[in-house]
């Protein structure tokens, strides 16, 4: 979100930026700096020197839907690995473990999921307590994963509500891009090395 604001917004703005000068003598000159910023028409200037927080754009159902579904999938990975006896810590299950959204290119997603962590009520198995940040984008990957987990929701027995084995690999080799996918449908030798 960028600041827009009329010329009257910044005259106001920077009257009350003054007054912070008078109210706050230790913070004078930042606060003088931003009013004058504001007159001179430098609004860009102003959230970067941290002069000003805008509010955030309002998330979407879709994004949080989107979420919801990743981690509803994660849960039932973790749950079909603990049933089938995999180590989900082993480095051929390691892609089974949720992996968070990017801090650059999926801030809303990964904002909603921060919001989930903090609440500590809904998927805890999957959030844990650690970083969030993948430091890479995942959405693709996600939706690649989605295609088949809603194909397979669809199909779970009703009364196990536990995924096969052959579903839960099904899954995770959905995770590498098809290019990179050996003749069995798992990430090539090559590509499990470049990602070490």
């Amino acid at each position: 979100m960028t600041l827009q604001p009329t010329d009257t917004e910044r005259l106001i703005l920077s009257n009350q930026f003054r007054i912070l000068a008078k109210l706050e003598p230790e913070q004078a000159v930042a606060h003088e700096r931003v009013g004058r910023l504001l007159l001179e028409g430098h609004t860009w200037a102003l959230e970067s020197l941290g002069a000003i927080e805008l509010p955030h754009a309002l998330i979407t159902e879709d994004v949080v839907k989107f979420v919801f579904d990743v981690l509803d999938m994660y849960r039932a990975l973790g749950t079909a690995a603990a049933h089938h006896g995999i180590d989900i810590d082993s480095p051929r299950a390691a892609s089974a473990r949720f992996e968070g959204f990017d801090g650059n290119n999926e801030t809303e997603h990964l904002a909603v999921a921060k919001v989930l962590q903090e609440n500590g009520d809904r998927w805890t198995e999957s959030l844990g307590q650690g970083d969030l940040n993948s430091h890479r984008p995942c959405l693709e990957m996600y939706e690649r994963m989605l295609a088949v987990w809603r194909r397979v929701r669809i199909d779970r027995s009703a009364t196990l509500n536990i995924m096969s084995k052959e579903n839960f690999e099904g899954i995770v080799a959905a995770r590498t891009h098809p290019d990179y996918r050996d003749s069995r449908g798992g990430a090539s030798a090559a590509t499990t090395e470049a990602n070490r």
